[in-house]
């Protein structure tokens, strides 16, 4: 976890709770407002696909409908993973530390 984000969730935890949840839940939203911001740049930095889409296999594509559309899910998914894999990589590495 990037020292940023270390010093930010310490920082929170600092608070003294007085025994409310409000303070408990306001703690906990804080937190996780930390960690989307961490999962949205994971989302940022994921590349897009690189280049334009070689001719031959947009003759393939162009002429068949559910090609095309198994295409863009199969592109989707491996980009849902891709990131998956980042964030839960990084995390586990940091908690073995």
């Amino acid at each position: 976890m990037p020292n940023d984000v270390r010093e930010k969730i310490a920082e929170i935890l600092a608070i003294r709770f007085d025994g409310s949840s409000e303070m408990y839940q306001a703690t906990i939203l804080k937190i996780l407002f930390v960690i989307g911001e961490e999962i949205e740049k994971a989302i940022d930095i994921e590349p897009e696909l690189p280049g334009d889409m070689p001719d031959d296999m947009w003759e393939v594509l162009k002429n068949d409908k559910e090609l095309c559309t198994e295409s863009h899910r199969l592109t989707v998914r491996k980009t849902k993973e891709n990131i998956k894999n980042r964030i839960l990589t990084d995390l586990r590495a940091r908690l073995e530390k």
